[in-house]
């Protein structure tokens, strides 16, 4: 959020303010998913665009790896529930940017480099 409020190229901001319906596919139910940012973003040429922002760790994003199941069956299955409730907030989160006219983006923190990495839907295997 520091970000937001320093960056002279976010114009607004906002903090789960949208919130999307989505069908969680564990718990067979439907539910809200709130997204974490709502950005107005001013790109280097003047151009200015609407951005939803999902901020995950690392391991939310991608399933989890196979040799998980072997050594840790309970931490691979809690990993795997994650990741499919994940994978259905950011297909109701692509279709709601499309219909909206938004850029949708998931973020995770690099540790290595010190700083954000966005990814889009496509990149993570989200086809809409």
């Amino acid at each position: 959020m520091f970000n937001c409020d320093h960056n002279q190229n976010i114009l607004l901001w906002s903090y789960e303010r949208v919130a999307v319906p989505y069908y969680d596919n564990i718990k067979n139910r439907m539910r809200k998913y709130k997204i974490d940012f709502k950005l107005r973003y001013r790109l280097s040429f003047g151009k200015e665009v609407d951005l939803l922002v999902e901020v995950k760790p690392y391991y939310q994003i991608f399933p989890p790896d196979f040799k998980l199941k072997i050594s840790k069956p309970n931490q691979y299955f809690k990993r795997l529930c994650t990741y499919e409730v994940n994978r259905a907030k950011w297909i109701a989160a692509k279709k709601y940017s499309i219909i909206n006219n938004y850029h949708f983006y998931v973020t995770y923190y690099n540790e290595r480099f010190k700083r954000f990495i966005y990814l889009v839907p496509e990149e993570i295997g989200i086809e809409v």
